[in-house]
């Protein structure tokens, strides 16, 4: 059930959601005009709607959302302390310790997650676990209260609100609920609050400088000790020219191959006209995830539960958060349904480098943010989505699978060209895409 069924004269949500759901990039035509509305995207969690059922849901799901919306301060003054820990990290390093740090070091330091990396930030950092445990407790004392007030839970049930991981564009906490017996009130979700652009962008420009900073050193000290070499060993005739011009060039090509911004005046430049712009002021990352996970869930073909990611069910752009399923086996079981993400013509770039670390959890997607278009065509036409699966999904192997390809995508390429089929022009746009599925030999075979 739509979160706006509950809202009275909610007719704009209704319309943004239904948006979002039909292109998966469409996020920001819609984030201008509602930025600073109080308009929630997505779904009520079937569990909670069966925990509402017997009391005013849309009185007690407002009482939700205000609840979730009032924690995001404890979440703010979270990150204005993590912020404040990292910018004071990047100012402290001097010349010394920049010599210290291998060039594998600074490629991951300067990388543009892993300052978000949960064991860096404790251990390099030096984040106060003392504070994050402060910061959870609070979280959880609060959002019970008003679980309790909205008759989500019950005053003897035990909610736990954990910090979970730290991600590029926001942090994820666990929320998990059992009553006295020690079984589950509803299963485990995730709260994801998201920092602001500008807030990333200022960090992410401190990384830079750093970055500027650590490589400048690098290629000082290499290139000191190059001249102290040649003269001991070169110009002494201990060791070959050649050899020696190899040994000091690989050092510096390692350099050369570390990410690093052109000079100095050029990152602060480009931060300035960052803050210039308005767009991003208050961008962040609710509408992005939001928007693709809806245009999956309409259009996958099947509901996610039981399939390799997780589902999303509710964000509030105001108030910066979104509301997942938690991806644990336990709970969800094996994963019995896999995605074909890319037959919706999007792909996330985490697949394509082979990097599902960081957002797979027990086997399932749990990051919606880093998806890229790779067919404009299935994403614009359902109807071309839906005849290219058509073709995808003909059961077989090998060229008999082939040959039954080859024979429908004639039967319906025949019926299209003829106008005997509704919206014949989409249908051809899917077939067309289909053709590509076939080798060579039998794609000349297609009429």
């Amino acid at each position: 059930m739509r979160v706006s069924d509950f809202y009275q004269n909610n007719v704009s949500h209704k319309g943004i959601t239904r948006v979002l759901k039909k292109n998966p990039f469409i996020y920001n035509e819609v984030t201008a005009p509602v930025m600073n509305g109080e308009k929630l995207i997505g779904k009520i969690p079937p569990d909670f709607l069966k925990l509402l059922k017997k009391n005013d849901v849309r009185q007690a799901f407002s009482g939700i959302d205000s609840t979730i919306s009032n924690s995001f301060g404890t979440f703010s003054f979270l990150e204005s302390y993590i912020n404040t820990r990292i910018k004071s990290y990047v100012n402290k390093l001097s010349f010394p310790q920049f010599i210290r740090f291998s060039i594998e070091q600074i490629k991951y330091l300067c990388h543009g997650k892993s300052i978000y990396d949960r064991n860096f930030l404790f251990h390099s950092i030096g984040l106060d676990e003392n504070f994050i445990k402060t910061t959870e407790k609070t979280l959880t004392n609060d959002l019970k209260k008003g679980f309790v007030q909205s008759k989500l839970i019950n005053e003897d049930d035990t909610l736990a609100v954990e910090l979970h991981d730290f991600g590029g564009f926001g942090t994820i906490y666990k929320m998990s609920c059992t009553d006295k017996n020690n079984n589950k009130v509803f299963t485990d979700k995730v709260i994801k609050f998201y920092r602001n652009k500008e807030e990333k962008d200022s960090i992410n420009t401190e990384i830079e400088l750093l970055n500027y900073r650590m490589i400048k050193s690098h290629k000082i000290i290499v290139g000191l000790v190059s001249k102290l070499l040649n003269i001991a060993f070169v110009k002494t005739g201990i060791l070959d020219k050649k050899i020696f011009n190899k040994i000091i060039g690989e050092k510096l090509a390692q350099i050369e191959a570390c990410p690093m911004a052109a000079d100095y005046k050029n990152i602060v430049t480009n931060q300035e006209e960052k803050k210039n712009r308005n767009i991003y002021k208050k961008y962040h990352g609710v509408y992005r995830e939001a928007n693709i996970a809806l245009y999956i869930q309409k259009n996958i073909g099947h509901r996610l539960k039981n399939s390799d990611a997780i589902d999303f069910y509710f964000s509030n752009p105001k108030y910066q958060y979104s509301v997942f399923e938690f991806s644990d086996k336990d709970t969800l079981g094996e994963v019995r349904k896999h995605n074909i993400i890319s037959d919706l013509g999007i792909r996330t770039n985490d697949t394509e480098f082979n990097n599902r670390k960081k957002n797979y959890v027990a086997d399932r997607l749990i990051d919606y943010g880093d998806f890229k278009p790779i067919n404009k065509t299935l994403i614009d036409s359902k109807v071309a989505r839906r005849y290219y699966k058509k073709i995808k999904n003909v059961s077989g192997k090998g060229d008999d699978k082939y040959i039954a390809q080859m024979l429908l995508l004639s039967h319906y390429y025949s019926l299209a060209l003829n106008n005997k089929i509704p919206n014949s022009k989409e249908v051809l746009a899917g077939l067309n895409e289909a053709l590509s599925l076939l080798p060579e030999k039998y794609r000349k075979l297609v009429p």
